[in-house]
């Protein structure tokens, strides 16, 4: 993983334990910058608007939650029935969603492309 991944992932996970602890309106960019160790400058190389980093934990969300369906239907050692009643096991009950991503959907921030992002 190249230097500027590992930064940018290192912001991500500091902001969604500060948006855990303290809910996203109580953060700042400085507070998140603070905490991850990284300059304010580097912080809008990676996200060019604060609320971009909001779609990207989202988008975290959303990929965790279809890595393991993912990898159960390229099993070769489940047959057919069986993928798919480990994968609606795993889509209806094994997720759990950061505690303040309902909280993010409340924020009515403007729709972004999240493939773009």
């Amino acid at each position: 993983m190249r230097k500027r991944d590992i930064t940018k992932q290192q912001i991500l996970e500091t902001a969604l334990a500060l948006f855990t602890e303290k809910g996203i309106q109580k953060n700042s960019v400085d507070e998140i910058v603070k905490k991850s160790g990284v300059a304010k400058g580097t912080f809008f190389y990676h996200f060019s608007q604060n609320d971009q980093l909001i779609y990207e934990i989202i988008n975290m969300a959303f990929e965790g939650y279809f890595k393991i369906p993912e990898q159960l239907a390229a099993d070769k050692q489940l047959k057919a029935p069986e993928k798919m009643e480990q994968v609606l096991i795993n889509l209806f009950s094994a997720y759990k969603a950061p505690m303040n991503l309902e909280q993010i959907f409340q924020l009515g921030l403007p729709i972004y492309n999240l493939s773009s992002l």
